[in-house]
């Protein structure tokens, strides 16, 4: 059972997909490092200052007051996905001079 487990994960050992990420995705992930970073740092070294201070109530007097409006917008959101069909929504939104049948894609 064992050689079976150390022979599986020998297999799948290389497949991981982070390992074959292209250029640009390993970009994004430095960057989001360096940002996380940097935020991190700004919090530790400025966190005692007035400014600090200020900033970090209004973001989260903001934040508060938001909050149940996305609540009630994730909702009504989720309802809609799972209750209403999407060819009621695309007749719903698409105008009646753009229907499948007449309305011709631009060319480019």
């Amino acid at each position: 059972m064992t050689a079976l487990l150390s022979n599986h994960r020998a297999n799948h050992a290389n497949h991981h997909p982070a390992l074959h990420a292209t250029p640009a995705a390993w970009l994004i992930v430095v960057a989001q490092f360096a940002f996380f970073a940097a935020l991190a740092s700004l919090i530790l070294f400025f966190r005692h200052t007035p400014e600090f201070v200020t900033l970090s109530i209004t973001f989260v007097s903001i934040f508060l007051q938001a909050l149940p409006f996305m609540l009630l917008g994730t909702r009504i959101g989720g309802f809609i996905e799972v209750f209403v069909s999407k060819t009621l929504i695309t007749r719903i939104v698409q105008p009646k001079s753009c229907r499948p049948s007449s309305c011709q894609p631009a060319s480019a």
